[in-house]
């Protein structure tokens, strides 16, 4: 007979089985549609391997986020952003951080930053390039059902040549994580988007790494050429402000896509995990996403380069009013052969204040089927002309990768001034980008399911000195969506903060 207690054990345990097996088969739909809508998730997507044992995900918190920064502050000037990785291969996701690092006088180092234009950027002489000193990265393994993270260092083999004769990316946030040589473990690109000054005049160059998994928890720096990379070092160098991944030219390997001024860098796989890159995509660009948007079974691209804004960005402290022509967000159809064509129509900006206020420089992007309608959409971290303001951006997918704005939320705290409405009273309050009071945007935006009702949600993901870091965008479905911060999944039991 079955005493009581084991009645409860084997109900138990039957219970935990049954919630095992829902979370693996919802996980498995997410990945299934991402393959068949070509998403790459990227160390973007957070799923259920992240969650403690009664069911909250299991994230790093603000509190968390300053305490690291400042016991690692010979790495980082302060942390900028993370993703999800599986350091270990043993299908729980681990976690890297990435931020500023130290050059130009901080942290002991030589250098001053200057301001120009509104911006404040490294003032250089005599050399090619300015890096930072250490790498300012992270990384830890994480143990969720156990509440546990621990820091692992030493992981990667940076060439000692590379760390001698030009050091480590800068300004680093936005990463990419997949499996570039196909032997089953996660590798890492790390985009850099560094800025310096050279005779008054700004130059966007900057080490990013690319490190290819050897054996267990080791991983090496690989082999880049083509457009901007150096010769010697073999390592790209353009400014990355954007990035995405995805099989550009169907060969069964994994692709990076960066933004550059010049237009969309394609760094093409060699399926060993070495890249070739060359421009792609005739179009400026700050912010990429990708995905198969007309559903020809091709990858595609929407490119930012910011919104037309004459108005504002001429009476701004860069003085400079813009281009029609490159300051657009455009789709970009693949043939799947690495080639891509711009669409006629361009996509249009969200506005506030009776629509006299743009938000007009795109931040971040990423696709996901967000209203399950078999088409894929897009969801943006916006900002006004100087990060000024923010918002939160939704386009639906119409048909066809034809795109239009279905709604935009204002981010609590950061509201432009309603006299923001003529832009010589905007210019009298934002003198630069830095040091006014309405900065606050997604550096990175995430996927996760927080609230488990199969609608995609998404959270903010930033460092320590944003206002809206995890805060959260909840799908309610129909592309509606609400805005809540960290206490709210929290106080929900969805989120378990480090």
């Amino acid at each position: 007979m079955i005493n009581n207690f084991m009645f409860k054990l084997i109900s138990l345990l039957t219970l935990f089985f049954l919630i095992a097996k829902n979370s693996l088969a919802i996980n498995q739909d997410v990945y299934e549609k991402a393959k068949i809508n070509k998403i790459n998730l990227s160390g973007w997507y957070i799923n259920d391997s992240n969650k403690v044992n009664d069911g909250r995900y299991f994230l790093p918190g603000i509190k968390f986020i300053k305490n690291i920064r400042n016991q690692f502050k010979d790495n980082f000037f302060f942390i900028t952003g993370f993703a999800w990785v599986d350091f270990d291969n043993n299908n729980t996701q681990d976690i890297i951080f990435v931020g500023e690092g130290h050059r130009c006088g901080s942290g002991n180092t030589t250098g001053e930053y200057i301001e120009q234009e509104g911006r404040i950027a490294c003032s250089v002489e005599g050399i090619k390039m300015l890096t930072a000193v250490k790498p300012p990265i992270l990384t830890f393994l994480q143990d969720p059902r156990e509440q546990k993270i621990t820091h692992k260092d030493n992981l990667f083999d940076w060439n000692n040549e590379f760390g001698e004769e030009i050091g480590y990316g800068a300004t680093l946030a936005r990463l990419i994580i997949d499996d570039f040589n196909n032997d089953d473990v996660d590798d890492i690109f790390i985009a850099n988007a560094q800025a310096q000054i050279r005779n008054k005049k700004y130059e966007y160059i900057g080490p990013n790494h690319s490190l290819i998994s050897t054996d267990k928890l080791n991983w090496k720096q690989t082999i880049h050429t083509g457009f901007k990379t150096e010769k010697k070092q073999k390592i790209y160098i353009g400014f990355s402000h954007g990035s995405t991944s995805g099989d550009i030219d169907n060969d069964g390997d994994i692709d990076i896509i960066t933004t550059e001024f010049k237009g969309a860098v394609c760094h093409f796989n060699d399926g060993k995990g070495n890249f070739k890159a060359k421009i792609c995509a005739n179009q400026t660009g700050f912010a990429v996403t990708a995905a198969d948007y007309n559903n020809d079974g091709n990858l595609d691209l929407i490119i930012s380069g910011d919104h037309y804004n004459p108005k504002f960005n001429e009476i701004s402290p860069s003085g400079w009013k813009g281009d029609p022509a490159t300051n657009r967000v455009s789709v970009f159809f693949g043939n799947g052969k690495g080639k891509f064509k711009k669409q006629k129509t361009k996509i249009e900006p969200a506005y506030t204040l009776g629509d006299k206020f743009m938000f007009s420089q795109v931040v971040d992007m990423i696709s996901w089927d967000f209203d399950d309608d078999g088409d894929v959409d897009f969801i943006s971290s916006v900002v006004g002309p100087f990060y000024s303001s923010s918002a939160f951006a939704i386009y639906e997918n119409i048909g066809n990768g034809k795109f239009k704005l279905k709604n935009s939320l204002l981010f609590p705290g950061v509201e432009p001034n309603p006299a923001w409405v003529d832009p010589k009273e905007w210019a009298k309050e934002i003198k630069d980008e830095h040091s006014h009071p309405y900065n606050s945007y997604c550096n990175r935006t995430a996927l996760i399911d927080v609230n488990n009702d199969n609608l995609m949600d998404a959270i903010c993901v930033n460092g320590n000195l944003n206002k809206h870091t995890n805060w959260f965008f909840i799908n309610k479905g129909d592309l509606i969506f609400e805005m809540v911060d960290p206490s709210f999944v929290e106080d929900k039991g969805w989120v378990f903060f480090l």
